[in-house]
């Protein structure tokens, strides 16, 4: 027979019983809030270090003003209605709210900080201190703390390098170029007052072959450079560490600083400004332009009659600095496809136009709120055939060219010649303008009407645009989208013929082709080219052992975004991680994070603390009222009931049952051991400058057994 609810049994049952259902509901709650607090333990969030009270093994080296908060305008798209309609495609709803608030948000402050015993582990830069707290490096990318810890533990025990000081500027992505120059350079400009006061003090990096030049000019000695191998942690005796970084979102203040330390010269007047920079990707092995030459014709001769020069930057390495600085410092114009070389328009002047050929499969807003930080103009033109990895694209020369019209116009608050939607009628009748017919458009600064590009429509006479003709149709000519067969849809807007239209089984393998995983993996994983690096081998991923292509994938696990999922998920951690490693008994501090993430989860715990209390409470009080209804009596007291026999516990499977092979153990071996794995304190042969003495691990020791073993060297 089923027992009473304890708030009704208060007041039939007797002691023995009521005290068994408080005790029973006291354990039901008390296991609510475990589970509930593993929950909010098992990701890391981000929260404002200042505030977290870390213990005393980190002190503030230097405090900064608080972040500013600032507004970042729509991009400039000639279709009025092609960000609200496709905000959704892509990650242009991530990062930019068509319908909404784009304001970047600043919080807390600049500062640097250092950490006693601390190590650096893992691809994304993490810092653990000798106490097994956890300082995240950026404040993107989400994983399970089980994960990072099983991270940690692979990386330390690969082998440890060890420092007296180190400053880390190593985060997820920090070997690519645009992140580099956006993210890494306002990170070690706070870093250079402490790195010039002390040669000793040394850099973590990843120590990409462009790293150096642009590390020079702000002062950092190549004597201090020290290269980061994700497959070794970093131990240093005091490490530096700075605000997390919110990638492709560096807050204004830092890139500011950055440049004042680079010691650039003041701007230039806008009348010193000719240049029309166009940013080729010709020598990359994406998104590079099929129709490149025609629209670099296009683009000088349109150069030309606004007083312009079209300079071209293809990003050749034999470049310098200055030589860089200089070409972006004299453009009124930057144009090209989505890319690194981007990244330049740190050095253009303030009112600088960008106009950014952009991808809308898999879209990153990243120079959009750059240029808004640098109070510069943003136009889009919109690619809609194209995404990240595509390896060649079309441009809509007339789009293209007629925004940069559009562009130099405003900004030279020029009166258009004819109204939007027209175009002058006759050369010999100056003045007059006729409404542009259907498939064509004008913004009224075109000399002429201009035909629409190949998926783009203008339906209606007098358009001052075209539009792109969804993935439900496809472009039949330039005036009509036309609906792709019933239970077909496009892959990609823009499409132009009907077998383009797919079944959702086919258009599923297409999409699913946009991002390869060895093309990713290749591209955005470090600890993908580390490993293939150390196994001295030329392998693709599909390659690679099953277990070192699922560690892989356990960085790209959708939860950061998008990228391919390994078998393990994004919210369940590596096997390794589940098995042997277990959750911390007090919550890890987090790494300071000036654009903080969700604090609901700190608030989470001291709200269920709060009911379980006063539920708990509650419980006491019902039990001990209805002790005293049943006995009449306000004085009586309840004596326990000591007539059940004690309960013993069950043996549990941690006591001498062997730990279960790791899909770790097995990446590790498949390692091989074609480069002898370094000892502690020695780096792996060119892998950047001698390190300081060997010194053995802080950080927990692993409960496995040493991976040296499992891959015999």
């Amino acid at each position: 027979m089923s027992l009473p609810w304890a708030p009704t049994c208060f007041l039939v049952c007797d002691a023995a019983t009521l005290r068994k259902h408080v005790i029973s509901h006291i354990v039901i709650l008390m296991a609510v809030f475990s589970f509930s607090r593993r929950l909010s333990a098992e990701f890391v969030e981000y929260s404002d270090l200042l505030q977290s009270h870390p213990d005393n093994g980190l002190r503030l080296l230097a405090l900064g003003d608080p972040y500013q908060s600032f507004h970042r305008e729509p991009p400039l798209v000639l279709d009025p209605n092609f960000l609200d309609y496709y905000g959704g495609l892509g990650y242009l709803n991530v990062e930019f709210n068509a319908r909404g608030d784009n304001t970047y948000h600043g919080s807390s402050a600049q500062y640097v900080a250092a950490l006693r015993n601390a190590s650096v582990c893992g691809s994304e830069g993490d810092v653990w201190d000798g106490n097994g707290r956890l300082y995240r490096a950026n404040s993107w990318i989400r994983h399970p703390h089980a994960k990072l810890e099983a991270w940690r533990d692979e990386a330390e025990s690969f082998g440890v390098r060890h420092y007296s000081r180190l400053a880390s500027a190593v985060h997820r992505v920090s070997f690519m170029y645009f992140h580099f120059m956006t993210e890494v350079i306002p990170k070690v400009a706070k870093y250079a007052p402490f790195l010039a006061a002390d040669p000793e003090l040394k850099l973590l990096t990843y120590g990409s072959n462009f790293e150096q030049a642009w590390l020079r000019r702000l002062g950092i000695r190549d004597s201090q450079l020290v290269t980061f191998n994700p497959l070794y942690a970093y131990q240093a005796d005091e490490l530096l560490l700075t605000n997390p970084v919110n990638i492709s979102r560096t807050p204004r203040e830092d890139l500011l600083k950055a440049l004042s330390i680079m010691g650039l010269p003041p701007p230039l007047p806008s009348n010193q400004r000719t240049s029309l920079v166009y940013v080729s990707r010709r020598l990359a092995s994406d998104r590079t332009q099929t129709n490149e030459d025609s629209l670099l014709d296009a683009l000088r001769h349109e150069a030309t009659s606004h007083g312009l020069q079209l300079v071209v930057h293809e990003g050749s390495p034999d470049m310098g600095t200055d030589a860089v600085i200089d070409m972006f410092r004299r453009a009124r114009v930057v144009m090209g496809p989505n890319g690194a070389g981007l990244a330049h328009m740190m050095f253009a002047a303030p009112a600088t136009i960008l106009i950014e050929l952009m991808f809308i499969n898999n879209t990153g807003m990243d120079l959009w709120h750059l240029t808004a930080a640098l109070n510069q103009s943003y136009y889009m033109v919109p690619l809609p055939r194209s995404y990240w990895l595509d390896p060649g694209s079309d441009v809509p020369i007339e789009q293209a060219v007629s925004t940069l019209r559009w562009a130099l116009g405003v900004q030279g608050g020029v009166r258009p010649a004819c109204p939007r939607g027209s175009g002058p009628s006759s050369a010999f009748n100056e003045g007059s303008c006729s409404a542009c017919p259907p498939g064509t458009f004008s913004t009224g600064y075109d000399a002429q009407c201009l035909e629409c590009s190949p998926g783009w429509v203008a339906e209606r006479k007098g358009s001052g645009y075209c539009r792109v003709c969804p993935s439900s149709t496809y472009a039949n000519g330039s005036v009509y989208c036309v609906a792709c067969p019933s239970g077909t849809l496009a892959a990609m807007p823009g499409s132009t013929r009907p077998d383009e239209c797919l079944d959702p089984d086919t258009l599923a393998q297409v999409k699913q082709r946009w991002l390869p995983e060895q093309r990713v993996a290749a591209k955005v994983s470090a600890y993908y080219q580390a490993v293939t690096r150390h196994r001295q081998h030329n392998q693709s991923f599909d390659e690679l052992p099953k277990a070192l292509q699922n560690r892989v994938l356990s960085e790209l696990d959708a939860c950061s975004g998008g990228y391919p999922s390994s078998s393990y998920g994004c919210n369940i951690a590596p096997q390794s991680a589940q098995e042997t490693t277990q959750l911390p008994s007090t919550p890890e501090v987090p790494w300071a994070d000036l654009q903080s993430q969700s604090k609901a989860s700190f608030l989470t715990i001291p709200i269920m603390i709060a009911v379980i209390g006063g539920v708990i409470g509650l419980l006491v009080l019902l039990a001990t009222i209805g002790v005293f209804y049943r006995r009449g009596r306000l004085s009586s007291q309840v004596a326990p009931d000591r007539s059940a026999p004690a309960r013993t516990g069950s043996a549990d499977t941690e006591s001498g049952q062997p730990v279960p092979a790791t899909f770790f153990e097995a990446a590790r071996r498949d390692l091989g051991s074609s480069e002898p794995a370094a000892s502690e304190g020695q780096p792996a042969a060119g892998n950047g400058p001698p390190a300081g003495p060997a010194r053995p691990s802080k950080l927990p020791p692993l409960p496995e057994a040493n991976y040296r073993r499992a891959i015999g060297s």
